[in-house]
């Protein structure tokens, strides 16, 4: 549940961001987290996949689901990159609007 909220947060700081002019649209909230939390998010997600919660549709989102949890769990060096790269990009749109 720990993760769920701050991924919940995160994902608020980027809607916040967004509505202020900021060009996030390729950063996910779950890009952010620790990568102990991304592993309990990820998890928790795909438990909701497979019992047929609210956030999914059949429409193959459970398979990319998949696909996408077994990268970002398996491949450490993947995830550290996405994370620097959403990190490098709020921080640079953070200057673009509050300081330039």
């Amino acid at each position: 549940e720990a993760a769920d909220q701050t991924a919940g947060m995160f994902d608020r700081l980027l809607t916040h961001l967004k509505s202020h002019g900021a060009l996030l649209n390729a950063v996910k909230a779950h890009f952010l987290l620790t990568p102990a939390d991304l592993r309990l998010w990820l998890l928790n997600r795909e438990a909701e996949a497979e019992e047929g919660g609210p956030e999914f549709d059949s429409g193959g989102e459970n398979a990319a689901l998949r696909a996408h949890t077994h990268t970002l769990l398996n491949d450490p060096h993947t995830f550290i990159d996405l994370q620097a790269r959403a990190y490098h990009a709020i921080c640079q749109q953070v200057v673009k609007i509050y300081v330039v």
